[in-house]
């Protein structure tokens, strides 16, 4: 109660308004608590979309139609997400260093959901256009490094989000 009653008096913008006046349902919110919300929103919804799409990977990756036969396939693809994690992360610090925190979330964001779309339009198409199985595979791969490491980078920056907009006394809780 103590938390919730915090944020909700830290920032009011409704200036003493009633809540009648309020069009939405956010507005009587302060601005700390409604970035929480959203994030907490944005943050629910990463975790449950990583679900789904580390499934498929795996199943893509380990499948004997699509993906890889060789018992050697996993392992070095899993030593192989160490370096490009490394690739995303310079990306991230670009964007950080040129554009700010906001815009890199956003930006990285957007490119997690652009390479999802990509590799599931890239997959269909190699199913549908009868194209050599070492596209596909290579497509299965590098979703598969690109699934394993996005992640990470992701919910750090949404946690670093969290963290700047809770004091440290509201965060241990």
């Amino acid at each position: 109660a103590v938390f919730s009653s915090a944020l909700l008096a830290s920032s009011d913008p409704s200036g003493g308004r009633s809540s009648s006046d309020n069009i939405t349902m956010t507005e009587g919110m302060g601005p700390r608590l409604r970035s929480i919300l959203y994030m907490g929103g944005a943050m629910s919804l990463h975790f449950g979309g990583y679900e789904f799409f580390r499934n498929a990977c795996l199943a893509l990756f380990t499948s004997s139609d699509y993906g890889f036969q060789s018992p050697a396939a996993f392992p070095l693809a899993n030593g192989l997400v160490s370096p490009f994690s490394l690739i995303l992360l310079w990306y991230y610090s670009q964007q950080l260093d040129q554009r700010g925190p906001r815009v890199a979330l956003r930006s990285t964001t957007i490119l997690s959901i652009f390479v999802v779309l990509c590799a599931s339009g890239s997959l269909h198409l190699c199913r549908m256009g009868n194209l050599p199985a070492y596209l596909g595979q290579a497509i299965i791969g590098l979703t598969f490094l690109f699934q394993n490491s996005y992640q990470y980078l992701l919910y750090t920056q949404q946690w670093s989000f969290v963290g700047s907009v809770l004091t440290p006394d509201e965060g241990s809780r």
